[in-house]
């Protein structure tokens, strides 16, 4: 009976400290080329983040988080994000970083800026998925969005639709 008590105590010990290894790679559509980025997972549930190290970081449970990385492009830092959900108990993948990212902002910076690979976005821009789709389309001047900002997912159905005035966001609207 004692034995039985102890195996059963160990398994229970095994399970609680359980770990969730989690391994991402960025693929940056603007060099065509896997990057190193830093990125952290913050929990949707508890809303703790949990910093990688290289491409790893360790989780303490499976469940929904949300990436945030920051991508080095030229002498500019941006910012990368998106939500995932996290279901084995070793998770890998590699995510592709869009052409369109915003500028890491400075403390109390209220607008963001956007670039397009190594530049400024200025003008129309449309972005799409690898089937064709369109996945994002807005209007840009000086790196600041004016006009609307819409996002769709695969299958084309709107996501997002957000009203920007000079770079500040006045209307928004998720679908």
């Amino acid at each position: 009976m004692r034995q039985l008590t102890f195996i059963g105590l160990l398994l229970t010990f095994s399970v609680c400290k359980a770990q969730i290894k989690v391994f991402i790679r960025f693929q940056d559509e603007c060099k065509g080329e896997i990057v190193d980025a830093e990125y952290e997972l913050s929990q949707f549930d508890s809303g703790k983040f949990y910093q990688s190290k290289g491409a790893t970081v360790v989780l303490p449970s499976k469940g929904l988080y949300y990436l945030t990385a920051i991508i080095t492009r030229g002498n500019r830092r941006c910012l990368f994000g998106c939500p995932l959900r996290i279901k084995k108990e070793i998770f890998r993948d590699t995510l592709d970083v869009p052409k369109l990212l915003t500028e890491a902002p400075a403390l109390h910076q209220q607008r963001k800026l956007y670039l397009v690979c190594d530049s400024v976005a200025n003008g129309k821009y449309i972005e799409y998925f690898k089937n064709g789709t369109v996945k994002l389309k807005g209007e840009f001047y000086d790196g600041l969005p004016d006009g609307y900002l819409i996002s769709y997912d695969e299958n084309g159905e709107r996501k997002s639709k957000l009203k920007y005035k000079n770079g500040y966001l006045i209307r928004s609207r998720y679908y």
